[in-house]
Order: C-alpha cells, then structure tokens, then sequence
C-alpha cells in the first residue's frame, strides 16, 4: 500500500493510473488433464467429507484470503469443496467445479465438456502436511465425481508457482497471456497424443 500512495503522491493520480493501466501484465501456465481414478491405500485420520454452508465459517478460517460471501457463492453454485476436519476446524481443502475453468491469475475461462471437472484450491495447513490428508481428500474428490459420472479432471498452476509444469506427464498445453491496458494476446502450445483435440477445444478459451 505504501509504494501506491507514493506513487500517486509523486505521479499525480490521473497520471498514476494511466501509468498501471498501460504497465504490461504477462502471465504464464500450465493445463494438466487426469484422468479420474480410485485411489487406495493408507488415509489420514482426519474427517474428509463435502463441505456445507454450515462449514463456510471454517473454511474462511482455513484460508483467510477468501472471504466468506465468495465461498457461500462458489457452494451455492456449481462448485463442490471436499473437507477435512478436526473437530470444528478445518485443516484442508479441495475444490471441484462441473461448469467452467477458471484460470483466474491469467483471466481465462473454459466452458467444461461432459465428463470433465476442474479441480482448484488444494491447500492443506503447514501443520497438517506428510500426514495423508492431502491423499484422503484426492480419494473422496476422485470417488465423488466418478459416482457422479465424470471421467477426467482438469488443473491449472501458474508456471513456478505449483509442484506440477513442463515434466508433468497430464500436462495438455502451455498457456500464456499479455495484457497492456486494453489490448489483450493470448498464445496456446498443446502437447502429447491429443494435442490437436486439445489446440481445437482451447479456442473456446475466453476473457473472463
């Protein structure tokens, strides 16, 4: 906040702002597609279950940089969260989406195709880390959209920014954007055996 007040004590604020809206943002990441399977083995001992809006107050606790008018929205909408709980609090999340994926850091939406969902938001406290909640809520993710019909998954990272990118063997396609005040470009590079189903499916990517 203190380098946006100097900014517009030294610049002016109509002269600021033309200078942050003609700044170029460039953005970068990666699109993995996985298929859904079940998944055995040993799970934490944490209570993973879907998420109600009786447990929006938990989970805005969890990760206080969502507000929870955004989260009510999202599980009143077509989303669905997968929990795990200890107690009343919650110590891990994992988002599912069945309508659109949104790559929010880039701007960009993609309409879903049937039988896909778009898994976003994993995140599991520091504390909680290496104890299987992580696989635990990958299994109750994974089993709840198979029952429900769905057979792939789709994730999105920002490039460095999330554990998966150019080794990943899911990844589909390389997605990057450039925004300079109005003007906006946007460049696709797909990969793998399906790469020109998927250069044919991303020209419905949109600017959201």
């Amino acid at each position: 906040m203190g380098r946006i007040e100097d900014g517009v004590e030294q610049e002016g604020l109509p002269r600021f702002i033309m200078r942050v809206a003609l700044s170029p943002v460039y953005r970068a990441g990666t699109l993995n597609a996985q298929p859904l399977e079940s998944v055995s083995g040993r799970t934490s001992p944490a209570l993973v279950r879907l998420a109600g809006v009786a447990d929006v107050p938990a989970l805005a606790a969890l990760r206080p940089r969502s507000s929870a008018k955004d989260l009510l929205t999202r599980l009143e909408s077509a989303h669905s969260c997968f929990a795990a709980f200890a107690s009343a609090s919650a110590l891990a999340s994992q988002w599912g989406c069945e309508s659109d994926a949104r790559f929010g850091e880039l701007g960009l939406a993609l309409p879903l195709a049937s039988g896909e969902v778009f898994g976003y938001g994993a995140y599991v406290q520091a504390a909680h880390r290496r104890k299987g909640i992580s696989r635990a809520l990958t299994q109750a993710y994974n089993e709840h959209y198979l029952g429900e019909g769905f057979r792939v998954s789709l994730a999105f990272a920002v490039l460095g920014r999330r554990p998966f990118g150019i080794s990943d063997p899911h990844r589909i396609a390389t997605i990057r954007t450039l925004r300079l005040g109005p003007f906006r470009k946007l460049w696709v590079k797909t990969y793998g055996s399906r790469a020109e189903y998927w250069r044919d499916r991303l020209k419905q990517l949109r600017w959201a």
